[in-house]
């Protein structure tokens, strides 16, 4: 059950209610009853004393103040001796923090503001002119002399005197000028109105020094750290009011473990509570928020208070609350760099302040000393710790809670937890279920450690959470050879770690340090072999793969996989086949294997066993999109265009922006003879890839196949232009091949159309690819144009064409070129002498034009 459903605030009491404030009032009945006991006294006699509440942060002085507010409001349980006590007095409660009280005028405005509350006061002659007073003027002395007389008015005709309760008094009374200061202390000695009660974490300079009005004024009521017995009770309330009753029916069973947590806390009433959960809930994390909340919270009164202290006495104090406990001053004198008269004189003042406490050793003299308030030893740690991202006062609260059977419970259960959290991508749990796992880990035993720790790590990796497995290398690693397991569990997250950051040769050094203190571990030579096969050393990477297979040779499937996609590169085909099916016969459902082996298969040209192979890995995985396309195109390979034509559609359900799979799908399309589907696949290919010259060309061939040769013309000429960007050598020199022949079939048609002009320009697009390419490569397309030309006569304009100072730049073909001059001249003058000087094939070709 919450806070809010229970109705209780640890770190804001005054949010609660009486009947709750009062039932989980442990270890201050005394001094309740003691200030309600004074409090009468003073409002049945004449002399007034006025006390002050001094204990450190969250010890209860909020409480207890709150409870003396509701008993004089008549809102609570108590004895008869006091259940009058609202006919002597109106109580007058201030907020926690005042900030907007800095005169003594704001503090008396402040009381005839609660006067308001009151439901006698604001009937009273008197009390409305107050009200408009409060708000009308500066707060100077006048307005003082002002108030307090109207004060007094209200005084004689209620019949009662005001019980200020004065939370973080040192705060308020801090703010006023001393002018203020000794005008307060004359009022209260001598005006018969007020009773003070105030709180504060500690005696401060205003009431400690012999200068200072109130030096020796208030009757100090000291509170201190509950004891073990108070805290027990504490905790036992707080399940009754939580409802707990499996731990209320065992509550025995809990006395020691809640006594050690006392001692943790050092009796403070917030603290306990604010560790206590993680006793009945486990919730690790929430828990270390919600403290780190209330420490961060403090900080701004902690740096403050510490700038109170002389350097020296901060010097001690900080140096006390980073030691793990009590300690002699010659301890600390040590620990802090200083002089052992120095820091037992500071030390005796401290004590006389309240911020120290003595302890004596049992059975020795030597007297030790120690924070008073726990909450700043807690709050000083987390300040260092901050860094760590971990408390380590949790990791103590979990070792004394905690049994071992217990404690490897909880770890069962969060492993699971984190498992689930992980797959189903539920990152903040993760992240939790990791840090709380971290705590367990620290507080387990040293032979529970390593087998918690390699649990953790293990679900880091499958984590991925890379930030988490740097520092743990750095840990591990830091502890140097301390222990060989916890080494080489270092070494290995750092492998992981570069991996993930694509540092390949860093990989290879850590694993290689792994192996040397674990050289029987198969699972580090497979991932060596991966890492050397990415960086296609193949050979080492071989060897890798190979050694995992000795060490574990009928039960390392992934190896074996492994090795056949190194075969596959180096094209040793037939141990690539060897190793896919060893790979399988360990684990049939291997689907990498069933890949390599289709692949295998696909590039020895064996398509139907490619399809073979491919079918299985779909139906061991039809997730994996690759599978689909590479089933797609060995069906196109085989002509088997309706298994492509299903291969396409299953991928692209996965995948939809795949651009290959697209092209795919085209090429299927024109096996299919739809030409209109086949141009929007090719054309999506290159919508989603503009930059693969591939798809320009296969689009390009769609667009010979349906006679548009200059669309065909415009892509082959960007395949060429993207292939050169990307120097692409090959690639070059094939589209440069194909433009050679689109340049002059453009030419033929627009021959045919009566645009010599065009097909002149054609043919010089023709020429020009022709000068990036061998003789021999474009030598069988000019040919075919330029006896094109010859056939339908068109003397004229082969003669135009023959004249092109672009032939220049193609010496290899002067030859052929001349040739065909000769052939010209004869269709014009018919000299059958010419014809002799022609070889065979082209005095043979125009005989038959003649």
């Amino acid at each position: 059950m919450s806070e809010r459903k229970v109705g209780f605030y640890k770190f804001n009491p005054s949010l609660a209610s009486p009947e709750v404030l009062q039932k989980t009032l442990v270890g201050r009945e005394t001094e309740l009853n003691d200030l309600l006991k004074k409090i009468e006294e003073c409002g049945r006699g004449t002399s007034l004393r006025h006390f002050l509440i001094i204990g450190p942060r969250g010890i209860g002085k909020t409480h207890l103040l709150l409870l003396i507010y509701y008993a004089l409001k008549r809102r609570l349980r108590t004895s008869n001796g006091y259940k009058d006590l609202n006919r002597l007095w109106i109580p007058i409660r201030f907020a926690e923090e005042e900030y907007g009280i800095t005169t003594l005028a704001e503090l008396l405005c402040r009381i005839v503001k609660e006067l308001e509350q009151d439901e006698k006061a604001p009937e009273l002659e008197g009390v409305q002119s107050l009200v408009k007073l409060k708000t009308s003027r500066l707060r100077g002395q006048a307005e003082v002399e002002e108030l307090l007389d109207c004060l007094s008015q209200v005084k004689q005709q209620m019949g009662r005197r005001f019980l200020l309760l004065i939370d973080n008094f040192h705060e308020t009374l801090g703010r006023f000028t001393e002018e203020d200061q000794g005008h307060l202390r004359d009022i209260l000695m001598t005006k018969d109105l007020f009773l003070l009660v105030g709180a504060a974490p500690t005696v401060f300079e205003e009431v400690t020094s012999y200068e200072r009005p109130f030096y020796n004024f208030f009757q100090n009521i000291w509170l201190d750290e509950l004891g073990t017995e108070d805290g027990v009770k504490l905790i036992y309330k707080w399940w009754e009011l939580e409802q707990k009753e499996e731990f209320l029916k065992h509550s025995k069973e809990y006395q020691s473990k809640i006594g050690a947590l006392m001692h943790l806390t050092g009796g403070n009433p917030r603290l306990i509570l604010s560790l206590y959960p993680i006793l009945t809930e486990a919730n690790i994390i929430e828990v270390e928020e919600s403290f780190m909340t209330l420490l961060d919270e403090l900080t701004p009164y902690f740096q403050a208070r510490m700038k109170d202290f002389s350097p020296q006495q901060a010097k001690i104090l900080d140096t006390m609350a980073l030691m793990e406990g009590p300690a002699s001053p010659s301890h600390i004198a040590t620990k802090a760099n200083l002089n052992i008269g120095i820091v037992t004189s500071q030390l005796n003042r401290l004590e006389k302040e309240g911020h120290v406490t003595v302890l004596k050793e049992r059975g020795k003299k030597r007297v030790l000393y120690d924070i008073k308030e726990r909450l700043f030893r807690l709050w000083r740690q987390m300040r260092v710790e901050a860094g760590r991202r971990y408390l380590s006062c949790l990791v103590t609260v979990i070792k004394v809670w905690y049994s071992e059977e217990e404690l490897l419970e909880q770890v069962k259960k969060m492993s699971l937890e984190l498992d689930s959290a992980i797959k189903e991508r539920r990152n903040e749990l993760v992240e939790m279920t990791l840090k709380s796992l971290w705590y367990l880990q620290q507080a387990a035993p040293a032979r529970l450690y390593p087998s918690i720790f390699q649990q953790r790590i293990n679900l880091l990796i499958d984590a991925r959470d890379l930030k988490a497995i740097e520092r743990e290398m750095q840990e591990l690693l830091g502890k140097g050879g301390e222990d060989k397991n916890i080494l080489a569990t270092g070494y290995w997250l750092e492998a992981l770690l570069h991996d993930a950051n694509g540092e390949k040769e860093e990989v290879i050094k850590a694993l290689k340090a792994y192996l040397e203190l674990m050289p029987d571990d198969y699972r580090a030579w497979n991932n060596l072999g991966i890492t050397l096969s990415d960086l296609e050393r193949y050979e080492p990477a071989i060897e890798a793969y190979q050694r995992a297979i000795e060490i574990k040779p009928d039960a390392y499937d992934e190896a074996w996989s492994n090795l056949a996609g190194i075969y596959i590169e180096l094209e040793h085909y037939q141990e690539a086949i060897g190793a896919c099916h060893k790979a399988i016969e360990i684990k049939p459902d291997r689907y990498e294997a069933w890949g390599n082996l289709g692949d295998v298969y696909f590039k020895t040209e064996r398509y139907q066993d490619s399809i073979d192979s491919y079918r299985r890995l779909v139906e061991i995985r039809p997730d994996i999109f690759e599978a689909w396309r590479d089933l797609a195109e060995a069906s196109v390979f085989a002509g088997r265009n309706q298994e492509a034509l299903e291969a396409c559609n299953k991928g692209l359900e996965i995948k939809r922006n795949d651009p290959w799979l697209w092209s795919i799908l085209g090429h299927t399309y024109i096996h299919l003879k739809d030409y209109e589907a086949a141009l929007r696949a090719v054309t999506e290919a290159i919508r989603l890839s503009p930059s693969v010259p591939h798809f320009y060309n296969n689009r390009s061939s769609l667009f010979i196949s349906i006679g548009k040769n200059v669309k065909a013309l415009r892509d082959m000429e960007k395949a060429y232009e993207l292939a050169q960007k990307a120097g692409d050598d090959d690639s070059v020199r094939e589209a440069a091949t194909r433009l050679v022949a689109l340049g002059l079939v453009c030419s033929e048609d627009r021959i045919s159309r009566g645009r010599l002009d065009l097909a002149e320009e054609y043919v010089k697009k023709g020429l020009y690819y022709a000068t990036q390419l061998p003789s021999d490569k474009c030598q069988e397309p000019i040919i075919s144009y330029l006896n094109a030309l010859l056939k339908k006569k068109k003397t004229q304009f082969l003669k135009i064409v023959l004249g092109l100072p672009e032939w220049e730049n193609l010496p290899d073909l002067s030859e052929l070129i001349r040739f065909y001059r000769i052939a010209a001249s004869f269709l014009e003058t018919k000299d059958r002498k010419l014809l002799n000087q022609l070889f065979p094939e082209l005095r043979d070709l125009i005989d038959g034009i003649v």
